[in-house]
Parts: C-alpha cells; structure tokens; sequence
C-alpha cells in the first residue's frame, strides 16, 4: 500500500493548527514561512512559547536576531504555554503572499481544532431527552463552521498556484464571525484552560497583530 503524502503548504498549516498544541503549532507556522522553526514577528509583535525568546524569527530576515523591546504576561495566553513581545519592528508594507495564506490557514486551523473540542465535549451530552448534537441550533453552527473552512482551504490550495479571488482581509473577518458562533458550544465550559474561548482569543489576537502593518493583505 502507498504512504500518503505528506502535507505540505497550507494544507500542513490548518492540519497543525487543528491538532498540535497552540505554541507549537505556532513553531511551526515559521517553517512553513521561512523554512525555519520560529515564532514570526507580526507586525511588530510576536505570540512565542513561554521564555522562547531566542527563537523568534522576522520574516524578511529570518537568519538575523530578533532583539525584544518587552515582553507581556498575558493569563489568557499564558493557559496555553503562550506570552507576547514587543520586537519594536515598524513596517509599512506587506511581508508577501505566503505569510497571507499561512495566517488564514493557521487561524482556521485553530477554528477547527475548537470545534473538536465542541463536538468531543457535546457528543455525549443531552437535553430533553436528545442529544444536544442533534438539535438544529448546534448542528446549524457545525455545518455553517465546516463550510467556511473547506471554503477557505480549497481557496488557499488554488491561491498556491494564482491569487486569491477574494482579499485575506475579508476571509479573516469571516473566519472571526465564524469563531465567535462556535466558541459559544461549548457554553460556559468554553472558558476552562485552553478551551475555546482561549483558542478564540489566540485567533482574533493574531489577526490583529498581523493587521498592524497590513501583512494581511495580498
């Protein structure tokens, strides 16, 4: 029998995302980049591993050190083994198209690592005799999340090889809408450490990091 080929691109960026814990998901979000396992600068801020300082990477020079103006204690990141530094980078322009990509896919990795967590944490529970799974509200945000995201990934394949038809800033915000409905199945639970609402959180925090200089944009 044939192996399956290993993943690669985006498609290896959502599949981390999705199934290894956030920091080193995040790890290798820079190899993806620059062929280097690192924490990415985005914008002038980098989300890192607790005291990984030494192993933050800036995109346009990967193979130069990063100097740290601050670093943060954030309790919302720190649930995942996460904090956040200031690298006093100022940028005005872009850092390229596979970085864009790359982001997209991460944060809707990310999207559908918390929608694991949903489903693992309803399957078995019920309400009023049926099982929550079965209720039209939660199956209505299971499959309004899953749509979004084979959307966006066989957009992002194609992009591999030709543009985006549509700017990665509208598909960022589309995948925050889509994280605010799905963080709410879990309900209260949502809150526990390194549930969804911590996963949200570390989604909208990229997003807004990146979005500082445009690194979004195409």
């Amino acid at each position: 029998m044939l192996n399956a080929a290993p993943l690669a691109g985006t498609a290896a960026v959502f599949a981390r995302a999705r199934s290894q814990p956030p920091a080193a998901a995040l790890q290798q979000l820079g190899s993806a980049v620059v062929g280097r396992l690192g924490y990415l600068v985005l914008g002038s801020f980098a989300i890192h591993k607790i005291h990984a300082e030494d192993e933050i990477l800036d995109a346009r020079h990967p193979d130069k050190c990063v100097r740290i103006k601050q670093t943060f204690e954030d309790p919302a990141l720190s649930v995942l083994g996460l904090q956040i530094s200031d690298c006093g980078i100022r940028r005005s322009a872009p850092q390229g198209a596979v970085l864009s990509r790359c982001l997209v896919a991460f944060r809707l990795g990310l999207l559908a690592r918390a929608l694991d967590q949903a489903f693992h944490h309803l399957e078995h529970r019920t309400s009023f005799g049926q099982k929550l799974l079965h209720h039209q509200l939660v199956k209505a945000r299971f499959s309004a999340a899953n749509a979004l995201m084979n959307r966006m990934n066989e957009e992002l394949l194609i992009s591999e090889q030709d543009n985006l038809s549509l700017p990665a800033s509208a598909m960022h915000r589309a995948i925050s809408q889509q994280f605010t409905q799905s963080a709410k199945l879990m309900g209260g639970h949502g809150y526990r450490s390194g549930a969804t609402h911590s996963l949200e959180y570390l989604s909208s925090l990229i997003w807004a990091a990146s979005q500082r200089n445009g690194e979004v944009e195409l």
